[in-house]
């Protein structure tokens, strides 16, 4: 099952880099988060048919936001990092155009896209930064109080037969849609 990593976990060590405690940063536009992510093996099997919700709802826990009223947020990705970890057997990919996706929660738009090729199939661990794709205008009826979410587009069966794992750290902005 995809594990959320918890950020105690990882605060020691980072905490050098970060002096408000890996909680949220709050920016003039909204709030500046970070989510890490272990992707199982059956979890990366499972893609595309069971999307894996990195991020909730911002309706869930709406951050309070001095001076605006309601709570309509969207939440805009970020910088995102790939990392695999290769166990003993490289996956099998149902062809080259397998990609992990970062879409909003029941929406098929791509916000950041990272190829599976090249990654997935290497005999050794590997990690990579993916650019944000989707750098255009997203229209607020599909993207305002939704979560983020992770599938798999492509061919299918995308993944078969390997067994490493793969983490996402994703940095992500909730800003609130003003009325």
């Amino acid at each position: 099952m995809a594990n959320r990593i918890a950020f105690t976990s990882l605060a020691p060590a980072l905490e050098p880099f970060n002096t408000t405690g890996l909680t949220g940063l709050y920016l003039g536009r909204g709030v500046q988060k970070s989510v890490v992510w272990q992707i199982t093996s059956a979890d990366l099997k499972a893609l595309p048919g069971t999307k894996i919700q990195l991020v909730p709802s911002p309706t869930s826990t709406p951050p309070a936001v001095p001076g605006v009223s309601g709570s309509n947020f969207i939440i805009l990705p970020g910088r995102a990092y790939f990392q695999y970890q290769f166990v003993t057997t490289a996956y099998t990919l149902g062809n080259a155009d397998n990609a992990f996706q970062i879409e909003y929660t029941g929406k098929a738009v791509s916000l950041v896209t990272q190829a599976a090729t090249g990654l997935l199939t290497l005999t050794s661990s590997a990690g990579v930064a993916p650019a944000q794709v989707n750098a255009g205008i997203l229209t607020l009826a599909n993207s305002s109080n939704l979560g983020l979410e992770l599938t798999l587009v492509g061919t299918t069966p995308g993944l078969t037969l390997g067994d490493g794992l793969l983490y996402i750290g994703l940095d992500y902005m909730i800003c609130p849609v003003f009325p």
